[in-house]
């Protein structure tokens, strides 16, 4: 009887027997190529998260800037800021336009909106 010599897996082997997991996870393979990359290249650090490369927000931070005063004051002496009044507002005081949407986003994310009830409107 000849016995056949051992044979190395091939690619499609290989992703057959490692890549379920990550599957289950929610992480596609091509991540996952690029995670152990990087962990190859730099170590533990090299996963860490970085900021993104990108420009800076730069009509976020002037919205921001102005519009925390405006929504800090107290609630009896205030104006009532609509997205639209306070998009007016941030173009007057800081030169920069920015949407409504773009605004509401940049007020979520950085709590300015306190909702209790959501589905209220």
């Amino acid at each position: 009887m000849r016995v056949k010599p051992h044979r190395l897996p091939t690619a499609r082997t290989v992703e057959a027997i490692v890549f379920p997991a990550e599957r289950d996870a929610g992480v596609v393979e091509d991540t996952v190529r690029f995670w152990r990359s990087e962990f190859m290249n730099g170590g533990a650090e090299a996963l860490e998260t970085r900021p993104l490369p990108g420009p800076e927000p730069v009509k976020t931070q002037a919205a921001l800037r102005v519009a925390e005063p405006l929504l800090s004051a107290p609630v009896t002496n205030r104006v009532n800021w609509t997205l639209a009044r306070l998009a007016d507002e941030i173009t007057a005081r800081e030169g920069v336009t920015i949407s409504r949407s773009q605004l509401s986003k940049a007020l979520r994310k950085k709590g300015a909106f306190a909702i209790a009830d959501p589905a209220t409107r």
